[in-house]
């Protein structure tokens, strides 16, 4: 069998962007699209993203986790620049009328995507795809290892605290970049609920509270020796953060976060017993953006 030439092949661009957990959404889709289109070029877009957000000045972030994919070019990130520029300015409706040999997908207009590839030669990708059914397709292909992530001593010493614990609790509560939707806010009653039922079915668990600011501890049920591992205790490293929070034996993940998502994720991989590892997810993450995986228990 001949391979097709390099020139003639379909062009897949997928913008890597966001923090750690959106980026790694955003991998695993470029994942399943070479797993859709094994004959097609599949490229990760690394640094126009990042060159654009003056806001948040986001990193990219997915070296060193044992996962593999091609770079575009330098040239090639000159390029997107301009197509992102153009998609934040334009209705990408629009901009798909314009391009003849082009289409511009997002997370709305997904379902295109099958319907248009015969008459397209190059698709670039700009969205978040959000999807525990992608992750499960795709994860065994290529998982995320820490095996080449060496912790500084800080985190290695926590890292002994919780194998140690039999029943550690990696409690993981969204407070940062808040907004008023429901998505990003959860009553405390209902936090303190799910505190008071694990502490019941599991003795002797310890909380450790994983989050980017400290909580007010009387508003909440949490034990006495519980420890908040937070950005303003100085957990910045968010790569080690993610590995920690996939070693506790059971994930409280909240707030519609994908870096818990993502960390839940990785620990439910390594304990395919469901009854080992519990994953309990608040139901604000909404059905309809597709993050409540099956396996997980929503409160």
């Amino acid at each position: 069998m001949i391979e097709m030439n390099i020139n003639n092949r379909k062009k897949h661009i997928v913008i890597i962007k966001g923090g750690l957990g959106n980026q790694l959404f955003i991998y695993y889709f470029a994942l399943y699209l070479k797993n859709k289109y094994p004959n097609d070029l599949v490229i990760c877009e690394t640094r126009s993203y990042m060159w654009l957000d003056i806001k948040y000045g986001a990193k990219f972030k997915l070296e060193n986790l044992g996962i593999k994919f091609q770079k575009n070019s330098l040239f090639g990130s000159f390029i997107m620049a301009f197509y992102f520029i153009l998609i934040n300015l334009l209705p990408i409706d629009f901009i798909n009328k314009i391009l003849k040999k082009h289409l511009i997908i997002n997370d709305k207009n997904l379902k295109m995507l099958d319907d248009l590839y015969p008459q397209k030669k190059k698709f670039i990708y700009n969205g978040y795809f959000q999807d525990y059914k992608i992750i499960d397709s795709i994860y065994s292909k290529n998982k995320i290892s820490f095996k080449n992530y060496y912790l500084s001593n800080k985190y290695k010493v926590l890292e002994n605290r919780i194998k140690k614990d039999i029943n550690s609790v990696a409690f993981c509560i969204r407070n940062f970049n808040m907004s008023d939707n429901a998505r990003f806010n959860y009553p405390i009653k209902k936090f303190n609920d799910l505190i008071r039922l694990i502490k019941k079915e599991n003795k002797d668990c310890k909380f450790y509270i994983f989050a980017f600011k400290n909580l007010n501890k009387k508003e909440y049920d949490f034990p006495e020796n519980s420890e908040f591992i937070t950005s303003e205790n100085g957990y910045s490293d968010d790569k080690a953060v993610l590995k920690l929070i996939s070693k506790c034996k059971i994930q409280v993940i909240t707030n519609s976060s994908t870096f818990y998502w993502m960390a839940a994720y990785i620990s439910m991989s390594n304990n395919k017993d469901i009854n080992k590892n519990k994953i309990y997810i608040s139901e604000n993450y909404g059905l309809k953006n597709k993050l409540c995986h099956p396996r997980w228990i929503t409160f």
